[in-house]
């Protein structure tokens, strides 16, 4: 691995942050230890500056954390005696860094920045107040920061367990739609061989696009309606003339995002407890339209059930109004209407993305 354009990430990182600290930390120089501003003045102050960045560099920089890495086990938890532990070490290395600073200072420039204890006493005091003022910052980004990466890590587990949920309702469909289908065949093959062999190619295409929506979260409302088309056909085989269906799709929500597999529990909701109960059967129609940044998708009979036996405790509506729920909160929702003079009506709304 080629380490120079990373070491030299790594000076430009640092020289981009020592020169304004620099300039900046010799006007504050300047003013404690300077009485004129004259190039020679802040020469003296821009000297200081420099050694008090590289000892501070040093000290608090690079050997506090180091020393506090050897004194506190990095799994520990975080109680009072590491804050304590942690803060007491940058307060050490502060003071120590400030009188170590003032020193190398003095040497360089044949100066006494500590002629007096009063004078050595304030400027330690100083220092640890500067201590532990960046301490308190560089925690509060650090803690930011590990709020930030929780709070992500949090959303990434409530993703993974919507997704996760989201599969296993649809994994509910599959026997379901596959016992009500099964059924279907076997009242065909005594008295039409010829349509249940249809009824079964039907099947095949069917469960092929069940497999492939499976693992998909969503599929455009046109191959829903595809797979219902297959769906509605099989049922039609057992209906006979007593199923019609029709079809009123608004050309612009044919490409829209659904729920893979969300319209099948409602035509079979439809057909069971609608059309199934009427002895003359009646008609299904599935229509769709948007409207104000939502789609509506209609499916209608007429037949005899009621909004309540339509309700009642099937697997299939529950199934829809709970992935709804997962996928849209609360901008998505089932709702059923009964129609007169009779029928009902089951309306999926759900938001469209511009």
């Amino acid at each position: 691995m080629n380490t120079h354009p990373l070491r030299r990430n790594r000076l430009i990182r640092e020289v981009s942050i020592a020169v304004p600290v620099i300039f900046a930390s010799a006007l504050i120089f300047g003013s404690l230890y300077v009485k004129s501003w004259t190039w020679g003045g802040y020469r003296v102050s821009l000297i200081v500056s420099v050694i008090f960045y590289v000892v501070m560099r040093i000290l608090p920089g690079e050997a506090a954390p180091r020393l506090i890495d050897k004194l506190v086990p990095k799994n520990a938890p975080r109680s009072m005696a590491v804050w304590i532990v942690e803060l007491g070490t940058y307060a050490i290395a502060g003071v120590g860094g400030t009188y170590l600073a003032l020193t190398v200072s003095g040497w360089v420039l044949q100066r006494d920045f500590l002629p007096t204890w009063n004078a050595v006493y304030i400027q330690l005091f100083v220092g640890l107040l500067c201590s532990l003022l960046v301490s308190v910052c560089v925690y509060a980004v650090i803690f930011y920061r590990e709020m930030l990466k929780k709070n992500e890590e949090a959303k990434a587990a409530r993703d993974a367990a919507i997704v996760a949920e989201l599969r296993a309702l649809r994994a509910q469909i599959n026997p379901h739609f596959l016992f009500n289908t099964l059924n279907s065949i076997s009242s065909l093959i005594a008295i039409n061989p010829a349509r249940a062999e249809r009824v079964v190619q039907k099947l095949s295409d069917a469960f092929r696009y069940v497999l492939l929506a499976s693992e998909k979260e969503t599929v455009t409302l046109s191959e829903e309606l595809s797979f219902i088309e297959n769906y509605l056909e099989i049922e039609q085989a057992r209906f006979d003339e007593r199923l019609k269906v029709t079809y009123r799709i608004d050309p612009a929500s044919r490409d829209v995002l659904v729920p893979s597999l969300i319209l099948q529990p409602l035509v079979e909701n439809a057909v069971k407890h609608g059309l199934s109960k009427s002895r003359n059967g009646g008609e299904l129609s599935i229509s769709s339209e948007i409207h104000n940044s939502q789609m509506q998708i209609k499916v209608s009979d007429t037949g005899n059930g009621s909004v309540s036996q339509h309700d009642g405790t099937g697997l299939g509506l529950r199934n829809v109004e709970q992935r709804l729920a997962r996928t849209y909160g609360n901008l998505a929702s089932l709702t059923l209407h009964s129609v007169r003079p009779a029928g009902t009506d089951a309306v999926i709304t759900i938001p469209v993305k511009s």
